[in-house]
């Protein structure tokens, strides 16, 4: 099959087109029995094409070898905690703003905060123990 590529060399294709055109071609590739994967001086040699920086699909590459081997946990290692700790941030202030509203609401219903203590103490007992777990979570050493 020849094609005059030349009317199209000044032709930009976006992302979406060029990821059919690479997998339309291994799976063409594929067909004809050629190789499968790609190695890591192949990325490299990709990423370059693509104008990514050599660090940056190392880091890549070194992160994915890593979480698939299972050296690195991030339950343990505590990588994850800002993660963690904004996420308890959103739920202390989502139980706060809700008992408040609750408290609001009963308050205006007949002028005490008598019925807000129940949902108070069973969500702020979960709320609690979530907390201490990240905060005061213990390495597991093995």
């Amino acid at each position: 099959m020849d094609v005059d590529l030349s009317d199209f060399s000044d032709r930009r294709f976006n992302q979406d087109e060029v990821g059919e055109f690479i997998e339309a071609a291994k799976r063409l590739d594929q067909d004809r029995g050629g190789a499968d994967g790609l190695t890591v001086d192949d990325l490299r040699r990709v990423a370059l094409e693509l104008r990514v920086s050599d660090e940056a699909i190392l880091e890549v590459v070194q992160a994915r070898m890593l979480d698939e081997s299972g050296a690195v946990d991030r339950e343990t290692t505590g990588s994850n905690r800002p993660a963690q700790l904004m996420e308890r941030r959103a739920s202390l202030t989502t139980y706060f703003a809700t008992i408040a509203g609750l408290a609001a609401f009963d308050w205006f219903a007949d002028q005490s905060i008598d019925c807000v203590w129940w949902p108070a103490a069973g969500w702020g007992v979960a709320v609690g123990i979530q907390t201490l777990n990240v905060l005061f979570r213990v390495e597991d050493q093995t």
